[in-house]
């Protein structure tokens, strides 16, 4: 963790110890309705959690942050959303959180970066594997024709003795 992180994390761990953080999903709900000043929601929260805190900040025109480790922070592990009921302490926690975001923006491009580049060569590797398949069932298909051209030129030239046979009888 770095020292930007460390210091968020802190800033939400004081609030915590403070009272002014409600924590859990009733808890924070409670708080974010009758005033909630900021909302955090863990990174690793389920889809359907964070679009549903985005959509109620989003009415109550409360900001929403997504951290790492929130539990953690709050010393409650298992806790994925907390409502800060306090301005002074939002506006503490939202500057850690902005000093933070050069930071963590310069660590997922690179992780993009590489996931991009994986993704590509992933991709070539497919395409090729693709292309030796199309190949491989044409060199098959053609065989079989040849085969089956084969075949009937055989058995074209035994009608033709049977039939020449058939004459000399």
């Amino acid at each position: 963790m770095s020292e930007l992180e460390n210091r968020l994390m802190s800033a939400i761990g004081l609030c915590m110890k403070a009272g002014k953080l409600a924590s859990g999903e009733f808890a924070a709900e409670k708080a974010l309705k009758s005033g909630g000043r900021l909302a955090i929601v863990d990174e690793s929260a389920s889809e359907n959690t964070r679009k549903q805190w985005a959509d109620a900040c989003e009415f109550r025109a409360v900001p929403l942050m997504f951290v790492r480790g929130l539990g953690f922070a709050i010393g409650k592990s298992a806790r994925m959303c907390a409502v800060v009921t306090d301005a002074g302490f939002a506006e503490m926690i939202m500057s850690a959180e902005e000093k933070l975001r050069p930071e963590r923006t310069a660590a997922e491009n690179a992780e993009t970066t590489e996931t991009t580049e994986n993704a590509e060569t992933a991709e070539t590797t497919e395409n090729a594997e693709t292309t030796e398949t199309t190949e491989n069932a044409e060199t098959a298909e053609n065989t079989e024709n040849t085969g089956i051209t084969e075949n009937k030129a055989n058995c074209e030239k035994q009608n033709v003795h049977h039939t020449e046979a058939e004459t000399n009888d």
